[in-house]
């Protein structure tokens, strides 16, 4: 199936991947307890699987067999994809640093991940230009 879904495009995957339910459970979130019927998940809840999980095995595939165009494939997804609107995502945005698209923000949460939660800053390209201006 990875191969396949390497050659898919944006509403292609995303079709792939939206699914569906019975009746039943797009009445109910509980059973006995009806709600209003609601669409299958959201466009951006479709595109966090598809970088958090099809984007990265995509990847490691490509690595595995040795095949360029996959991992390419999966860079280029990335760069399709809008960034994530998340916590962190914000955070940098107030920083001034705005995301271009989904490679971008997944960059972004790799640093905070890699030198602000581990209060390495000053190996930070990023966090050595703050200070260095702060001084300055």
């Amino acid at each position: 199936a990875l191969p396949v879904a390497a050659g898919l495009y944006g509403e292609e995957l995303r079709d792939l991947l939206r699914g569906g339910t019975s009746l039943y459970w797009l009445t109910h979130y509980v059973s006995a307890n009806p709600r209003r019927p609601s669409e299958n998940p959201q466009r951006r809840s479709i595109d966090l699987l598809i970088i958090n999980t099809v984007i990265p095995f995509l990847y490691a595939y490509g690595k595995h067999k040795g095949e360029e165009r996959l991992t390419e494939r999966a860079g280029n997804l990335l760069e399709q994809l809008k960034p994530e609107n998340n916590y962190i995502i914000r955070l940098w945005k107030e920083c001034g640093l705005q995301a271009a698209h989904a490679g971008d923000s997944q960059a972004l949460i790799q640093l905070k991940k890699s030198y602000c939660d581990t209060k390495k800053c000053l190996f930070c390209r990023i966090g050595y230009e703050y200070f260095k201006k702060k001084e300055g």
